[in-house]
């Protein structure tokens, strides 16, 4: 995947955590100003053969709170996700 940050909302790191099954399988900490990549193996479930990934991310921020009113959004964000690439192996 690849992620950024937005400098408008967040002052500190965001940090990126990616689990599968019960644990984690990657992780990526990145400035407010930068964007970043993080690979992650995937595994089928053993249960039901699903391949999943779920994602989360430390600091969220509600525009409308952080910008006093100027930008009305009033949604919880955390990180831009850019893009998603799967590539199965070899």
């Amino acid at each position: 995947v690849e992620v950024w940050s937005d400098p408008r909302l967040f002052l500190e790191p965001q940090t990126l955590v990616a689990r599968s099954n019960g644990g984690v399988v990657g992780l990526v900490t990145f400035d407010p100003d930068e964007h970043a990549r993080l690979s992650v193996p995937i595994e089928p479930d053993p249960a039901t053969g699903d391949c999943q990934v779920v994602y989360t991310v430390e600091h969220t921020a509600v525009p409308e709170e952080v910008t006093a009113g100027e930008n009305p959004d009033d949604r919880v964000l955390g990180a831009h996700f850019d893009r998603f690439v799967y590539r199965p192996r070899r």
